[in-house]
């Protein structure tokens, strides 16, 4: 009933149950009062078919699943959550006649091949431990290239979302697969992402899930607690739309068809896939199935409904339901509706309250587009900051602030610096001015590895992941200093700390303040880790900072029965196995040091520091082994420093400096003062 222009519109708020016709087919039967994807009035209905009735696997798509196998992926592997998961699905699948093919990936592809039972699975599992780097994009590649004869391919996606490439996955994901879902093709491609274990990079599946949304495609759908039992459920009931079935050959129409039908279009709601009329020819019939079945304005009291399919045994199946709508509303002019409505109270809008009220509407209109049109900025600044960080850049409005800084004289920027006064005092002599401080950090996750349960080795995963850290920050560092037009960075503050609140992340921050000196920046600007002081002694000397250096090694200690009788010894003696541990990563994290100092050219490194963390882990793995029972180690050692390089125009000779003291303190009386020819006071 409509009342001072609010009323009571023909849809529903709740879905409502329906009567069961077949209750040895379906497990519930519910119908809603919506509009349609058109805007129509349409009854929603929803059919959930048992999972123990007869079930078949689409007949126009290959399921899929590609597993991460990366490093941070240890700790998920080790709890059972990948194997509970790939083991639900398998599960599920077989129900219906069908396993799955499975791929693992990290920096590599392997292909397990097609899984039937869980033996094989498990020794799947068995063989592919967690190695290497994440990079999703080639796996999903192969995987195209390897199915692309079928008609469709359903993929599944068992990872953490710390991928190595996420531009690149969503590109593909944007650019390449969903303009493939098409009406004319519903089934060409699903693509699942499934989060396992606790370490799940949330945001970057939202953003995978709000991409496909943004782009009106049932392409993705991502769980993120899929280590939760409970969770496989929704995992399994996404197959249940679109893979998993109870028949084929179905057809969907009006039960009693007359003159002036009461249906004018069916739509499938998970393909999104629109027949015109009374009649739908479905083919697949998914074990969940969603329609929309628009009516006419004039209808009857009830909207008939029949279903006809062919079981996965071959038998003719046929539902019917009957399905309530609601009250037409009267013809204009019929004299229809309520008392109230058809009275000329004095309270009837005039012309000037309906052009007001289109004013309104207009205004409501502009802001809106105007919201959207922020809405959509915002995220194509999000997009492109999450592809220039992935390339080791800057997001945007870091570039626009370091621009202004840098279109400006030193003498005109009001700068700030971690240098203390006499520091920026003995660069102002050199000719050098601050600019102000420039910054760069990443957090990288880590994990935990170990590389062998029968002797020590460097865990070169782990190695590059502290390298690869570095790099990223450093290298943004470097973007601030080029964008502010500086000659180089002095005292550069380099930070490498494990939260306790995230174990297996590392964040590693490097600061300093960025100079100009005279003349034009060179093309490739310096950085040094070195004082003030220290970096005017050396430009004394006749030496220029070249590059700030470092390497990073992590070792692993395998503990054996020597050693634990050595640890529980009353004499004191050398853990001559410790020792050479930490001499091997010492040697090799100063082998990558040298290696960058030589890339840049440099005659040396100076004011090295050496930094050392121990870490315990324990070892796991298929039969029994006495190392499983003991504690080991991972020695991680960081060696930084500054990278130097003689100038062409350097002094033979350092002139000396010589010291004055202060003997204002009355105790000593000053006779005479001795100054050698090439001395300067300073």
């Amino acid at each position: 009933m409509q009342f001072l222009g609010l009323g009571n519109g023909p849809y529903q708020t709740f879905s409502h149950g329906l009567s069961n016709p077949r209750s040895d087919l379906l497990s519930g039967v519910r119908y809603q009062i919506v509009p349609s994807m058109r805007g129509v009035p349409a009854a929603q209905l929803r059919l959930q078919f048992r999972r123990d009735a007869s079930s078949i696997t689409n007949p126009e798509m290959t399921l899929a699943v590609l597993l991460d196998r990366s490093g941070s992926m240890s700790e998920a592997f080790a709890e059972g959550h990948v194997y509970d998961v790939a083991q639900a699905i398998l599960t599920h699948v077989l129900m219906a006649g069908s396993g799955y093919d499975l791929i693992f990936y990290d920096d590599q592809i392997s292909d397990a091949g097609h899984i039937q039972n869980s033996a094989d699975l498990r020794g799947a599992i068995l063989r592919n431990g967690p190695r290497g780097g994440t990079y999703v994009t080639s796996a999903l590649r192969h995987t195209i290239q390897k199915y692309k004869s079928r008609a469709g391919l359903y993929i599944i996606v068992i990872t953490d979302g710390e991928f190595a490439d996420k531009a690149d996955v969503m590109q593909l994901v944007t650019q390449e697969l969903l303009p493939q879902v098409k009406p004319e093709s519903p089934y060409a491609f699903r693509l699942h992402f499934v989060g396992a274990g606790e370490g799940v990079d949330h945001v970057f599946l939202r953003q995978m899930e709000d991409a496909a949304t943004g782009q009106g495609s049932p392409l993705v759908t991502a769980h993120h607690h899929a280590h939760l039992r409970h969770s496989h459920t929704d995992i399994l009931a996404e197959l249940d739309k679109a893979y998993v079935g109870v028949g084929a050959s179905a057809t969907v129409s009006e039960s009693s068809p007359s003159s002036e039908p009461a249906i004018s279009s069916i739509i499938d709601v998970t393909t999104r896939r629109i027949w015109p009329g009374a009649s739908a020819p479905f083919g697949f019939l998914p074990r969940t199935t969603t329609l929309d079945l628009e009516y006419a304005p004039a209808h009857a009291q009830n909207l008939p409904v029949k279903i006809n399919f062919t079981s996965a045994f071959h038998q003719p199946q046929e539902m019917t339901f009957q399905i309530p709508l609601p009250k037409p509303a009267p013809a204009p002019g019929s004299g229809g509706g309520s008392l109230l409505s058809r009275l000329h109270l004095p309270w009837n809008r005039s012309p000037e309250d309906d052009a007001a009220r289109a004013a309104q509407q207009l205004e409501r209109e502009r802001v809106a587009a105007l919201v959207k049109s922020n809405h959509d900025a915002e995220l194509r600044r999000q997009s492109s900051d999450l592809q220039a960080l992935a390339s080791g850049g800057l997001p945007m409005q870091a570039i626009e602030r370091l621009k202004e800084i840098g279109t400006n004289e030193a003498s005109e920027i009001l700068f700030t610096s971690n240098l203390a006064p006499e520091e920026a005092g003995l660069l102002r002599r050199e000719g050098f001015h601050p600019r102000g401080i420039v910054t760069g950090s990443a957090v990288y996750h880590v994990g935990q590895a170990y590389a062998s349960s029968q002797g020590d080795c460097e865990v070169t995963v782990l190695s590059e992941a502290y390298n690869e850290a570095c790099r990223l920050a450093v290298g943004r560092m470097g973007h601030e200093l080029k964008m502010i037009n500086g000659h180089g960075v002095v005292g550069v503050r380099f930070s490498l700390v494990r939260h306790e609140w995230a174990d297996k992340t590392i964040e590693v921050q490097v600061m300093g303040t960025a100079v100009e000196g005279p003349g034009r920046p060179p093309e490739q600007p310096w950085m040094c880790d070195l004082s003030g002081q220290e970096w005017y002694a050396l430009r004394r000397a006749g030496y220029d900072p070249v590059a700030f250096v470092w390497g990073h090694c992590t070792w692993f200690l395998l503990t054996t029965q020597q050693d634990e009788w050595t640890h529980r010894s009353w004499n004191n003696v050398e853990m001559t196995h410790w020792s050479a541990g930490l001499s091997k990563a010492r040697t090799r994290a100063m082998a990558h040091l040298n290696k960058q100092a030589s890339a840049y050219g440099s005659n040396g490194v100076a004011g090295v520091k050496i930094e050392r963390r121990l870490d315990e882990i324990r070892l796991s793995g298929p039969g029994e082994d006495p190392a499983y029972e003991r504690e080991h180690h991972n020695i991680v050692v960081s060696i930084l420093g500054t990278a130097i390089r003689a100038r062409p125009n350097a002094p033979r000779h350092v002139t000396p400096t010589l010291n004055v003291l202060s003997l204002r303190d009355g105790r000593l009386t000053p006779i005479a003062m001795a100054t050698p020819k090439d001395a300067v006071v300073e």
